[in-house]
């Protein structure tokens, strides 16, 4: 992994199949939730199982 990636992704991340939702009614909950977990200091959230970039997207604009 190159260094800049290291400094990105940071040194712990978080792997959770529940931040993971297809329901259209949680993305407040989970955006919330990983916003949080940026400002704990969490570098990188992995969503567990077979999942879609669409997943992320809004994990991503709440971070």
């Amino acid at each position: 992994m190159s260094s800049a990636l290291k400094e990105t992704v940071g040194r712990y991340g978080i792997w959770s199949v529940a931040l993971r939702s297809e329901d259209p009614s949680r993305r407040g909950e989970l955006a919330e939730a990983s916003a949080e977990l940026e400002q704990l200091g969490y570098g990188a959230v992995w969503l567990g199982g077979s999942n879609a970039a669409r997943n992320a997207v809004p994990l991503v604009a709440a971070t």
